[in-house]
Parts: structure tokens; sequence; C-alpha cells
């Protein structure tokens, strides 16, 4: 086919994608320019790459209503249960992959904020919140090469130890002697 194809031939191509039919199998048909033609009309022109978009969520749509159909003939016994599972799985994942905002395993959820200040400003805010609330590490200038020892403080009515990690900390509890390793 010629480079230049006429528009008609586009809008035949995108009725096929929307009816159900993956992109590189509509471009198997005679009547149909090649992939790769298709894929830098793609590439190259973001109006018809919009409408392709808008296709392929079309056919994630099919694929979705296609498991209905999956589940009746499941129910009047012309499937077999495990077969109509993995074509469920796959018309499933296509949908998930073709039109994730609606069929997708995972949803974004896009959150702004509008309290009137700067990110940075909330930013300071949470850090002198934090600061009020810090562990006093105390020096202790003794006889023992020891310069620093932090002290056990009292934070949101919890004690924490900060001599001893988490792990050893909840051992001794349980009163399980821990080896130093010096």
């Amino acid at each position: 086919m010629s480079a230049r194809l006429p528009d008609e031939v586009w809008v035949e191509f995108l009725s096929r994608v929307t009816a159900g039919r993956a992109g590189q199998s509509v471009c198997k048909d005679k009547d149909m320019p090649a992939w790769g033609t298709t894929w830098n009309k793609i590439h190259n022109d973001k109006d018809f790459e919009r409408k392709y978009m808008n296709a392929l969520a079309s056919r994630g749509m099919i694929y979705a209503d296609q498991l209905d159909e999956i589940n009746r003939r499941v129910l009047n016994g012309e499937i077999d249960p495990q077969a109509a599972r993995l074509v469920s799985d796959n018309f499933k994942w296509t949908a998930a992959r073709l039109l994730p905002k609606v069929y997708g395993d995972k949803q974004q959820v896009d959150v702004t904020h509008e309290a009137g200040g700067s990110y940075l400003d909330l930013l300071q805010q949470v850090n002198k919140a934090a600061q009020l609330k810090h562990v006093d590490v105390v020096e202790q200038r003794e006889d023992t090469s020891d310069g620093l020892r932090a002290r056990a403080t009292e934070v949101n009515h919890i004690s924490i130890n900060s001599d001893l990690p988490k792990k050893q900390a909840n051992k001794r509890k349980k009163g399980k002697k821990l080896s130093t390793g010096s």
C-alpha cells in the first residue's frame, strides 16, 4: 500500500480494533496496512494514537463483557469449568491491561493538598513536631572509655532503650542472656 493512506482506511482499522480485534490481527487483513505502517502512524500521529488507545479501551470492555457469556455457558454445562477458568483468567488479564482504570488490579489515587502553605512549610512543621519529641542523648564522662551513652527516655508513654537494638531488647525481656560479641 502507499505511504499515504486514505483516512477511511484508518477509520476502518480503528473500527475493527474497537470491535474487539487485536491491532496486529487487523493488519493481517488484505485491505489493511501492515503492522509496521500502522505502528508508525500510532507513533507519529498523536490524534491517531489517542483514537487507537480509545479503541483498545473498547476492546478491554468487550473482553470483560465476554466473561458474562463464559459464566452462563459454564452454568449451562456447555463449557468445562477448568477450560472456562483459563479463558476467563486470560480475558481478565487482557482487560486489566487494556483498560486499567476500570479493570486493573491496582487503583491509583491522586491526592492534592490545599492547606494554603507550600510543601516545604508543611515539612518544616513536621520537623519541628519531631524535634519536640526527640530522644535525649546525654554525654557522660567517666573514667571508662565510653564517651556517649543514650539514656532510656519515655516518648508517648513508651519506654525506649536506646542502648540495644529492638530484637536484643525483646530477648532480654524474655530472660535470655545476650552475647556482646567481645
